[in-house]
Formats: structure tokens, C-alpha cells, sequence
């Protein structure tokens, strides 16, 4: 009788091993902790909007303006630390005189369309005639959290000749109350 050997067959897998790895319990919790981690921050900036006040005859014009949660900063909750709010804008000057400084106001709102902040930044630059320039600052609040609108507006220009502009603060608190309940903005000191 002659033997003959059987046709070699294909190799099975290993036998006591899972070939459904992802169905574990831990990469379930992973994916949805790395869900989460990715969905918040920025959610928490979607909706955030940016709004330039007019003022006519300000000496100042504001090119661009935005606003909202600083880079690395994500929503707090109550017992941490306070969220970083950012403003960037870019400005010119229209005029014939050279500016020396010019403080912006900077006015937060909540989700709720409620007065949260007013802070005033300073540039200490020499802005020459048509000259353009930009800026950043960045402040940290107790509740800007609930963040979502960032106004600004121009407060005081001081020119070469020692002139100094100042800003009409009734107008600029009438064009506020356009977006939200600005209760409390006309008497909470400017956080410098």
C-alpha cells in the first residue's frame, strides 16, 4: 500500500487568541475618553463671535478683531482654574498725525447674552499716518467659561503733540446694550 501524503491546506489562526482586539472593554473606554478630549475644546469655540463697535470720528479704525478661548485653554469647571480669554485685532490709522498709544476696550458676554468682563489693553507703539499695526492680549476672568461674544472698541489715542482722544462711553455703552444685558458695565472698573 503506498502512502500518500494529504494536500497541504491552509494555515488556521492560532487557537486561544481573539482576532476582535477593539471589542475589548479597555479600547472602548479609550475611544470614548479620546472622543470626549476631542470633542469639547472645540465645541467650546463654535459659536464664538467677534464684534468691532462703530464710533464715528474715533482717530482709530479696526481692521479685524476676533476673540475667544485662548490656544490651550478649554472649558472650566467650578473649583478650576479660570479660562483664558484672547483678543487679536489688527488697526490703522486713518489720519495725518502720528499716534503714540491708543487703549482698547474689550467687553465679554456670556452664552446668555450677559455683561461678563471689560478690560482694556494698551498699545505703546509709534502708528504712523496710514500706518497699520496688530495685537494680542489675553486675559484670564472668573466665569468666562460661559464665554461666547468679545466687543471692542477704541478708548483713548494719544498723538505726538500730546492730543488725547477720548472715547464717547455713552454711545459705546447704548451700542453694547444692542448685544446683551450690559447691567453692571458702566460700573465695573476696567481690569487693566
Amino acid at each position: 500500500m503506498l502512502f500518500e501524503p494529504e494536500p497541504p491546506t491552509a494555515p488556521r489562526p492560532a487557537q486561544g487568541r481573539s482576532s476582535r482586539r477593539w471589542l475589548r472593554p479597555g479600547w472602548f473606554i479609550a475611544a470614548v475618553i479620546i472622543s470626549l478630549a476631542l470633542i469639547v475644546p472645540a465645541s467650546a469655540e463654535l459659536d464664538t463671535r467677534s464684534i468691532v463697535i462703530e464710533q464715528p470720528g474715533s482717530p482709530i479704525d479696526i481692521v479685524s478683531y476676533e476673540s475667544g478661548l485662548a490656544r490651550g485653554s478649554r472649558i472650566s469647571m467650578r473649583g478650576s482654574p479660570p479660562v483664558a480669554i484672547q483678543h487679536q485685532l489688527r488697526y490703522a490709522n486713518p489720519g495725518t498725525e502720528l499716534i503714540v498709544a491708543v487703549q482698547f476696550g474689550f467687553v465679554g458676554f456670556s452664552v446668555f447674552d450677559e455683561f461678563l468682563s471689560h478690560y482694556a489693553g494698551l498699545a505703546v507703539d509709534d502708528l504712523e499716518p496710514a500706518g497699520e499695526d496688530e495685537y494680542r492680549w489675553v486675559f484670564e476672568g472668573t466665569a468666562d467659561f460661559s464665554y461666547l461674544t468679545g466687543a471692542v472698541f477704541v478708548r483713548k489715542v494719544r498723538f505726538e503733540s500730546d492730543r488725547i482722544w477720548e472715547a464717547d462711553m455713552d454711545a459705546v455703552a447704548e451700542s453694547l446694550e444692542t448685544l446683551g444685558d450690559t447691567v453692571g458695565f458702566r460700573d465695573t472698573p476696567v481690569m487693566p
